[in-house]
């Protein structure tokens, strides 16, 4: 996503957002009563006891009493936010509010995670999705406006980016059927990579379409919301349905394997070394280029280093197996660089930069 773009659609929907904090439009709830919690360990090393289990309201009590310790600058209770949240959610043992029987993946990880690598290994498996496309600029205005979206017309395969990580549980409740996956990465790394890039961006919670900049809040306060969002994603989300990935944390082997596993997660076949999927919009499904991270109009910086270990000759094209796709896409993070799918036409503006044109990475 280029930042101009977010700020944009930062400031558009902002301007026109409401301080309604849920998308069930009954105003006769009241805040749910203090509850009474036993405080516990805060970030990404907090073990949630209720893992195994879809009781959505348990997940929430536990997410709000973490964010009872987070300062608003602006006075606002956090924590009861999420409480009122859940009240209006109507869930009973797990059982979804919404009926929606799309399948649809959501990739619910917070923006400058890694969600455009993802993005573009779902559309090397042969998926259709939005990457802060036209999806995204739907769910920004029903999210800010609290209008439902129970009546929207999915006809993609995923969605990816601002705001899917900030409706989480909205989606989890509207779509049963669907699965999730989480991108993360450490926090303290996360929050000056997403400050440099998108100076207008929301505070990493639930619907924080009202609680003003990220840039307000500390950064042991932007910490504390970061590192609890996979916690409250790996509570609420049946293992079954969900798929994670840290591309700054996870093992060697997990990137090895990491394509694969993607591949049996959303139902396509195991790549091999040949014969990955081609679509029919213009995308060459297995070519993929270096864009740096949040901003897919600039050059990867670390670009010549990167690929210097996969070249055989050609100087403007690398090539790939599937299992070195992880590996490649970890190391390209950890240069604050991701992976975006190259046009057929490499003359399109998509592709044409300021100095040159982008390196080919062809995966076989």
């Amino acid at each position: 996503m280029n930042a101009q773009m977010f700020r944009l659609f930062f400031w558009g929907v902002v301007s026109v957002a409401s301080v309604h904090l849920s998308f069930v439009t009954d105003e006769n709830h009241s805040a749910r009563d203090n509850v009474d919690e036993e405080d516990g360990a805060m970030g990404n090393d907090f073990e949630s006891p209720y893992k195994d289990t879809s009781d959505v309201h348990t997940c929430l009590m536990t997410y709000a009493s973490h964010l009872d310790r987070v300062h608003d600058p602006r006075g606002r209770d956090l924590g009861r936010r999420i409480r009122k949240l859940s009240k209006r959610i109507e869930i009973s043992h797990g059982t979804p509010y919404g009926t929606r029987p799309e399948s649809t993946i959501f990739v619910v990880g917070f923006g400058s995670t890694g969600t455009s690598s993802m993005a573009t290994a779902l559309r090397m498996l042969g998926l259709t999705g939005d990457h802060f496309g036209h999806a995204n600029n739907f769910l920004l205005h029903r999210m800010c406006n609290h209008l439902s979206f129970e009546k929207w017309a999915v006809d993609q395969d995923f969605v990816a980016d601002t705001p899917v990580a900030e409706m989480f549980i909205d989606l989890f409740v509207t779509f049963p059927n669907a699965k999730f996956i989480l991108t993360d990465r450490p926090p303290m790394s996360w929050i000056p990579a997403r400050l440099k890039r998108f100076k207008a961006t929301w505070p990493p919670t639930q619907k924080p379409c009202n609680l003003g900049l990220a840039s307000a809040f500390s950064t042991h306060d932007l910490a504390n919301l970061f590192g609890s969002h996979p916690d409250l994603v790996k509570c609420v989300v049946p293992r079954d349905r969900l798929f994670k990935v840290n591309f700054w944390e996870d093992s060697a082997y997990e990137m090895e394997h990491m394509f694969a596993n993607l591949a049996s997660f959303v139902g396509r076949p195991e790549p091999k070394q040949s014969g990955m999927p081609h679509d029919n919009k213009g995308w060459n499904s297995n070519k993929v280029r270096l864009v740096s991270l949040g901003d897919n109009t600039s050059a990867c910086p670390s670009e010549k280093s990167l690929v210097s270990a996969f070249q055989t000759g050609d100087a403007s094209r690398i090539s790939l197996s599937p299992d070195q796709v992880g590996i490649f896409m970890q190391r390209a993070a950890k240069e604050d660089c991701e992976l975006q799918q190259a046009h057929e036409d490499l003359e399109s503006p998509l592709d044409v930069r300021a100095k040159d044109l982008p390196i080919i990475i062809e995966v076989h």
